[in-house]
């Protein structure tokens, strides 16, 4: 391998036979990624204050809402520096992968509770699907101003079209 410096830091050139141990650590460093946040969940909308303590109070009673208890709860923070504008990103570490998407599937039901309506909760996601994500939401955006004849959406993780007025049926 040579190294070389550029302005941006170190580059290492390699050799076409060493790319192949390069490509599987860095796929097994994004499955890592991937994992640490495959238990995790972020709620936006909930109320916030300067400090960041008192989080139980306010997640204990919305996971009542949805059915389930502090038990599948191993810990949670807020995301980002207060402002007194917005409201900042509740960040929840859970026990399993299943509760996680219990969760998910029961949060759609938040939107008919009373002091819920606008609590939002997602998947956590790693770098790589978030930067995923913001891709194809540019594409989509591209491609309406692009065809505005066109009805364009996002389904299973690519952008779609289909003509107004026609449901797929024939």
């Amino acid at each position: 391998a040579v190294v070389s410096t550029l302005s941006t830091g170190p580059v290492m050139f390699l050799h076409p036979k060493d790319c192949g141990g390069v490509l599987m650590e860095l796929e097994q460093r994004q499955k890592r990624g991937r994992e640490a946040h495959w238990k995790n969940i972020v709620v936006r909308g909930l109320e916030d204050s300067p400090e960041n303590g008192g989080l139980a109070d306010i997640v204990a009673p919305l996971l009542q809402e949805l059915g389930l208890d502090m038990d599948c709860v191993v810990s949670m923070e807020r995301i980002g520096t207060y402002r007194d504008d917005l409201a900042r990103r509740v960040l929840v570490r859970l026990t399993s992968e299943k509760v996680r998407n219990a969760i998910i599937r029961r949060s759609r039901f938040l939107k008919d509770s009373p002091g819920y309506e606008n609590v939002y909760i997602r998947a956590d996601r790693s770098p790589a699907d978030k930067l995923r994500d913001q891709l194809l939401v540019k594409e989509l955006k591209e491609r309406r101003a692009a065809e505005p004849e066109k009805i364009f959406f996002l389904k299973n993780g690519k952008v779609q079209w289909k003509l107004p007025g026609y449901d797929g049926f024939s």
